[in-house]
């Protein structure tokens, strides 16, 4: 009774030490530590109770709690590393996306950390053959199994609906900010990972109003006046230089295009792998914060709902709606996204097998000149959101086939993917003649690439966005714009070109 007791302990202290460690490693007050204290004892307890019932080795069960505990520190440190947040309940949601789109999760793991992993994994399945069974007897092992799912079976009572009065006095008396890591740094990752789920069921026990852009409509075209075509491209890890080389690099035709219409930093708070985020904000016009811990992975709530958005504001004024995208329209459940957002056809990687790849993925240049083709083709105003691929991280080694790129850096690569965007881009500012319509030409970066920062730009998370030609621009139009500002600034785009650009506050 001894060693299991001993073990238990084993396993609790390495969850407090850890989770208090990952909270301090965090910016912002430390005031209610007690409640991630409480969610690390109950979770060391139930992984070594549930192990202990399966079994009935206490060595090796209070090892394996252990491992799993650090397991989940590290994990917590990979991410806050690489992305600059901690985990997050919704991280736990997106297992199915990481086991069905690996090379898109775990190429980005060091190799030594993997090399870790399989090592403790074959160490305790070492340890669990070498341990003799303990002599529990049927009902020891019962009441291990018992107290392994209590506190499972607690937090989803508490998420149930007829408990929403409870869940809701836990939640006053622990105020959120929806601030992944404010609220780490508050509760501990795993107090707060316990709080933003409780948040999260009342949430889905509720409609929801969604805030509106201030102008939800463009105008009728005028007399004689037909509508451009639209053409939204959201390209990969688009974003300035200068924060990982400390100068800026020369992209003619996308600086060509900023200069003859506008442009600036697109202003995010997020950095790599949360790609929905500004693609949300974008498309629908609402920001993130507003969204609360649906914005943590907004795209959750549009594959269960119909939302407000410029395809289906473009569908209104009798635009076809496209949305390209060279790779499995599956992931971030997009095939639900989309068709919830207003778009009339999805076409994905199937639509892209016979296209040009730099590296693993269709080229944006390639891309951007089938996206012209459809342009060519439409016969009505066609509103075109394009996602690109080709730049998408980790840059690792081989990434390309010639010999001199073998042993190319991430930074090289990244710049590589970078021109072939701006080939894209001028293939499209240059054939624009060739068009039935005219057209209305953005572009944004959805984040930072996951490269290593300049110290001095550590903070500094805003990509890069054009907006082109020039006649088709409101005026007033700040250089410093939020991504939820995408869909009033396009809407006043496409008919009436007489106003000044009334967008909201770039804060996001």
């Amino acid at each position: 009774m001894s060693i299991i007791f001993l073990n238990g302990c084993l396993a609790v202290l390495c969850a407090l030490l850890t989770n208090g460690e990952a909270a301090r490693r965090l910016p912002g007050e430390k005031t209610c530590l007690s409640l991630g204290c409480m969610a690390a004892l109950l979770l060391a307890l139930s992984f070594y109770a549930a192990l202990l019932a399966l079994s009935a080795r206490p060595w090796f069960s209070g090892l394996a709690a252990t491992a799993l505990c650090l397991a989940l520190w590290r994990a917590n440190a990979l991410k806050l590393a690489i992305l600059g947040e901690p985990l997050l309940f919704s991280d736990i949601l997106m297992t199915g996306s990481a086991l069905r789109f690996p090379h898109l999760y775990f190429d980005h793991i060091p190799g030594h950390v993997l090399l870790l992993a399989l090592a403790g994994a074959a160490g305790l399945a070492i340890f669990f053959l070498l341990e003799p069974p303990a002599p529990l007897s049927g009902a020891a092992r019962l009441l291990a199994a018992a107290l392994a799912l209590v506190p499972w079976l607690c937090l989803v009572l508490l998420t149930c609906r007829p408990f929403d009065s409870m869940s809701g006095h836990i939640l006053k008396h622990f105020p959120l900010s929806f601030s992944p890591c404010g609220d780490a740094a508050r509760y501990t990752p795993l107090g707060a990972m316990f709080l933003h789920t409780l948040h999260q069921a009342r949430r889905n026990h509720t409609v929801l109003p969604f805030p509106q852009p201030k102008r939800q409509t463009a105008a009728a075209p005028r007399a004689g006046e037909s509508l451009p075509h639209l053409l939204l491209v959201q390209a990969e890890s688009f974003g300035p230089l200068s924060p990982f080389t400390g100068e800026e690099h020369p992209l003619p035709h996308i600086d060509r295009a900023e200069r003859q219409g506008a442009g600036g930093a697109l202003a995010l708070r997020w950095s790599g792998a949360n790609t929905m985020r500004t693609e949300f904000a974008a498309l629908t016009g609402i920001s993130i914060d507003a969204l609360e811990t649906d914005g943590f992975d907004p795209y959750r709530l549009a594959a269960r709902r119909v939302l407000p958005s410029l395809a289906h504001d473009a569908r209104a004024l009798g635009y076809k709606t496209f949305c390209l995208h060279p790779h499995d329209i599956r992931f971030f459940r997009r095939d639900l996204v989309m068709k919830n957002l207003g778009f009339d056809c999805l076409l994905d990687e199937r639509f892209f097998k016979d296209e040009e790849r730099n590296g693993p993925y269709v080229s944006d240049a390639a891309l951007l000149k089938r996206a012209l083709q459809l342009l060519r083709e439409a016969e009505q105003p066609m509103f075109l959101f394009v996602i690109t691929m080709e730049a998408h991280g980790p840059w690792l080694t081989g990434r390309f086939p010639e010999t001199s790129w073998k042993s190319a850096s991430p930074l090289a690569c990244y710049i590589r993917h970078l021109h072939s965007l701006d080939r894209g881009v001028g293939t499209v500012l240059e054939s624009v003649t060739s068009l039935r319509r005219e057209l209305v030409f953005c572009l944004y970066g959805d984040h930072l690439p996951s490269l290593p920062r300049r110290p001095e730009s550590k903070n500094s998370l805003d990509t890069r966005w054009f907006l082109w030609p020039q006649n088709r621009i409101p005026t007033s139009l700040p250089q410093r714009i939020a991504p939820q500002e995408l869909r009033t600034l396009l809407l006043s785009c496409l008919a009436d070109q007489s106003q000044a650009f009334r967008g909201s506050s770039c804060g996001v």
